[in-house]
């Protein structure tokens, strides 16, 4: 039987069971980068089936991606219709023993948390010893997951400074949060404003370009730069900087804008995860998380597993025989 959940279900899922569901999507996306590490895994990058081809960055099409984890048991792919708003993202779960289907996930919310949980992983490697203060640039469901999951991850977090450039759409994500993290979140009035004297900062944009200038990143911050070109080029040539992965990085369609050359990333998460690459070495260093790319499909399987055994004990969706 395949359980199918909807969007009020995962929903209810996050309402119901808050932290436990969140350390379980970071739990596993963690063991997901261990199995990386055993090479294991079996994944390939985004197909992106598109038309019309006319320059766009995102035009009309599907996108997809799967991955097959053989230690979990399970093997997924993520479907998402793109162009515009409004196009409908589904995770769809089998179990690689026995070949059938366990879930149909709607990803629209779930989305959020997943691409939040590599960075909150990426976060307890990285980032110095109890941080207090985050700042995030963007005011995206992107920038809304990734803090939720950070606030979760480091729970020493208190105030969060947030800004982008829409006032009242600032206002309104800081008042979200505030209610939805019950922490001081307040929104500022420039993207300087919102990384002075900060811990840690998100940067969630759509810009496709640096949001904050080089000058404004103070010693010891850790970055998690959620989407493509967000942190200026000086800036990362002054920090040690992890990325999800180099391949995927290099596959990613559209493909980055000014990729960054190889010998400015220190590893990737999977090495920090194994062992096998070190990560802060000092107070006063400056860390950044490249989680824009990455084992986007080893990710989502994780996070459609977690969702899947969470949704089984609230005894949540619907059941239903797909081989009838």
């Amino acid at each position: 039987m395949a359980l199918i959940l909807s969007h009020s279900d995962v929903e209810r899922i996050v309402a119901e069971l808050d932290g436990e569901v969140l350390e379980d999507l970071i739990r596993r996306v963690e063991l997901g980068h261990r199995e990386m590490a055993g090479g294991q895994v079996r994944q390939h990058s985004r197909i992106y089936l598109r038309y019309p081809e006319d320059g766009m960055r995102r035009p009309p099409g599907l996108f997809s991606m799967s991955a097959l984890l053989p230690r979990a048991g399970v093997m997924g792919t993520r479907l998402l219709a793109l162009g515009g708003a409004g196009g409908d993202g589904l995770l769809i779960l089998f179990s690689q023993a026995d070949k059938k289907c366990l879930a149909i996930i709607d990803d629209s919310t779930l989305h959020e948390y997943r691409t939040g949980t590599p960075a909150a992983l990426a976060a307890r490697y990285l980032a110095r010893p109890r941080p207090q203060v985050a700042g995030c640039i963007g005011s995206s469901g992107i920038g809304r997951g990734t803090l939720t999951m950070l606030c979760h991850a480091l729970p020493s977090v208190a105030e969060i400074k947030v800004f982008s450039p829409n006032e009242a759409h600032r206002t309104a994500f800081a008042a979200e949060l505030c209610q939805r993290l019950r922490r001081e979140v307040r929104p500022v009035g420039s993207a300087e404003a919102a990384a002075e004297g900060v811990d840690l900062l998100v940067t969630a944009t759509d810009a496709d370009r640096p949001v904050v200038a080089d000058g404004a990143i103070s010693q010891g911050v850790h970055i998690s730069a959620m989407a493509r070109n967000e942190v200026d080029m000086p800036t990362l040539r002054r920090s040690l900087v992890v990325t999800a992965s180099r391949q995927m990085d290099r596959e990613l369609d559209p493909p980055l804008r000014d990729p960054i050359p190889d010998e400015l990333i220190h590893c990737e998460l999977t090495e920090l995860v194994a062992g096998t690459a070190q990560g802060r070495s000092s107070e006063r260093q400056i860390t950044v998380f490249l989680g824009g790319g990455g084992p986007l499909a080893t990710w989502d399987v994780a996070a459609a597993q977690a969702f899947y055994e969470a949704g089984k004990k609230l005894r949540l969706g619907t059941t239903v025989e797909i081989a009838e």
